[in-house]
């Protein structure tokens, strides 16, 4: 994913928090036009760059991810220009 569309999608996931108290890829697909696919992977990519507070939810069939809001680095990774 580029940086730019990373960090417009990070940016959607901390409005989207802010809004209802937590994101799926489901959110974020809708809010940036990314594929489910595309924005699932993100999900797993924004946590294991620890910036994202992310639940895995084990279902009978795979596992959903809800993210929960930013992490300070996260947030700090907005901020920057």
């Amino acid at each position: 994913m580029e940086q730019d569309t990373y960090r417009t999608a990070l940016a959607a996931v901390q409005k989207i928090c802010a809004e209802k108290g937590e994101a799926d890829a489901a959110d974020i697909a809708k809010a940036v036009g990314l594929s489910s696919a595309a924005a699932e992977a993100f999900v797993r990519q924004i946590d294991e760059d620890s910036f994202a507070n992310v639940i895995e939810i084990d279902l009978c069939c795979g596992e959903e991810y809800i993210v929960k809001g930013l992490t300070e680095q996260g947030r700090a990774f907005l901020g920057k220009i």
